[in-house]
C-alpha cells in the first residue's frame, strides 16, 4: 500500500509518496496545470491513499482523480493540528505530515460529496452571495440618502415607486451618480436572481429529499434544498443528536479537573444571541453548519410562538430530528405531518438518543 500526502498550493503542489513502514520513497515539486498532475495521477498504482488539505481549490484536484483507482482522504484543516501548530512548517513537512497521519489513520477526514450535489451546492452559494451584494447596495442607497437628510418613505429601496422617487431628488452631482449606479447594479442583480431563482425551483422539484422538506411550514424551494444538500448523506450521522451537533445547534461543553465551561450561545448566536449566522465564512465547515443553521432557524421564527432564540433553536432541532428520522427510513412521509414524539428521544438535547 503506497501513501501519498500531498500539500496543494494555487499554482503548485508537493508531493510526498510513503510505504507501509513510513518510509520516504518519492518527493517532488509538481505544476498544478492539467497535463501534469493528469500524468502524476495516471501513473498511480490502484488503492493508493492521498490525503489532501481542503483548501479553496480542492475541487479542481479532487475531479481529477475522481475516477481513477485511488483513496482520497479529504483532510480537515482547523483539525490537523499536527500541520498547524509545527514549529517548522513548510511544503515537504506539510506533505510528509499528511501522509504519515493518512498511514497511521488519524488523519481527520472531512466529507465529499458527489459531484451532483457539489454542483447544487454552487448554485444555493451564488445565490447567497448575490443576495448579500444586493443588500449592500440597499444600505449604500439609504446611506447615500441619510448625508442629505432624506429618509426613504418607502419599505422596499428597488420598489417601482421608490425608483421613480429617486429619479425626481434634486441633489449634487456626486450623490445623484452614485444614485444612478446603485439603481443599475440593483436592477443586474434582480435580473440575475430571478434566473437563479428558476433553476433553483427546477433543481427542487428533481431532488426527493427537496420535496418532503418543503412540506415542513416556512420551507420553501431554496431553503429545502439548501438543507437537502449542505447535510448530503444522512447516513453518515449515526443519529439525529448528531446531525443537531454537526448543525450547531448542541452547545458544547469544555470541562476538566472539576471545572466546567457550558456556553449559553449556540454557533455563532443562532440561540442566545443576537448576532444572526452568516452563510459565507471562512471554513468550509463553517459554510456548511451555518448554511443549514440559518435556514432552520429562520424557518422556525415564522412559526407563532417561537419568536426568542431559544424556541427557534429548540424547532430547528425537532425539525431536524424528523429530517433524520424521514431520509433514513425512506417513508417518503411529510414533515407537516408527522408528529415528534414518535421521532425524538428524552436526550436529544445533548446530542444523544
Amino acid at each position: 500500500m503506497k501513501y501519498v500526502g500531498i500539500d496543494f498550493h494555487k499554482n503548485y503542489s508537493f508531493i510526498t509518496e510513503m510505504d507501509e513502514a513510513g518510509t520516504i520513497g518519492y518527493q517532488t515539486k509538481l505544476s498544478n496545470d492539467y497535463d501534469t498532475l493528469k500524468s502524476y495521477l495516471t501513473d498511480l498504482r490502484p488503492h493508493t491513499k492521498i490525503a489532501i488539505e481542503a483548501t479553496c481549490n480542492w475541487y479542481y484536484f479532487y475531479e481529477l482523480i475522481e475516477d481513477h483507482d485511488v483513496d482520497v482522504v479529504l483532510a480537515h484543516p482547523l483539525k490537523t493540528k499536527a500541520i498547524a501548530s509545527a514549529r517548522l512548517m513548510n511544503d515537504k513537512v506539510s506533505s510528509e505530515t499528511l501522509a504519515h497521519l493518512l498511514r497511521a489513520d488519524l488523519l481527520p477526514a472531512a466529507y465529499i460529496p458527489d459531484q451532483k450535489t457539489r454542483d447544487i451546492r454552487e448554485v444555493l452559494r451564488l445565490r447567497a452571495f448575490l443576495t448579500i451584494l444586493r443588500t449592500r447596495v440597499k444600505n449604500r442607497l439609504h446611506a447615500i440618502l441619510l448625508k442629505n437628510g432624506i429618509p426613504c418613505p418607502y419599505s422596499n429601496i428597488f420598489g417601482k415607486r421608490s425608483l421613480v422617487w429617486l429619479k425626481q431628488l434634486a441633489l449634487r452631482p456626486c450623490y445623484q451618480n452614485a444614485i444612478t449606479s446603485c439603481t443599475r447594479l440593483a436592477k443586474t442583480l434582480n435580473e440575475e436572481l430571478d434566473g437563479l431563482n428558476e433553476t433553483i425551483e427546477a433543481l427542487a422539484y428533481d431532488h426527493p429529499y427537496a420535496q418532503i422538506l418543503e412540506t415542513h411550514p416556512g420551507i420553501a424551494h431554496y431553503s429545502g434544498l439548501l438543507i437537502a444538500t449542505e447535510i448530503g448523506d444522512i447516513t453518515r450521522f449515526p443519529n439525529a443528536g448528531k446531525l443537531c451537533s454537526y448543525a450547531g445547534l448542541v452547545p458544547s461543553m469544555h470541562a476538566s479537573g472539576g471545572w466546567a465551561r457550558l456556553p449559553n450561545k449556540v454557533l455563532n448566536g443562532c440561540a442566545g444571541s443576537s448576532s444572526k449566522p452568516r452563510p459565507m465564512q471562512s471554513k468550509s465547515q463553517t459554510i456548511t453548519r451555518n448554511y443549514i443553521t440559518a435556514s432552520l432557524i429562520n424557518t422556525a421564527k415564522q412559526v407563532p410562538g417561537l419568536r426568542s432564540p431559544a424556541a427557534s433553536a429548540g424547532q430547528s432541532m425537532r425539525c431536524l430530528n424528523l429530517i433524520d428520522h424521514i431520509k433514513k427510513d425512506n417513508s417518503g412521509q411529510r414533515l407537516g405531518v408527522i408528529t415528534t414524539r414518535k421521532v425524538l428521544g428524552s436526550d436529544c438535547a445533548t446530542g444523544v438518543r
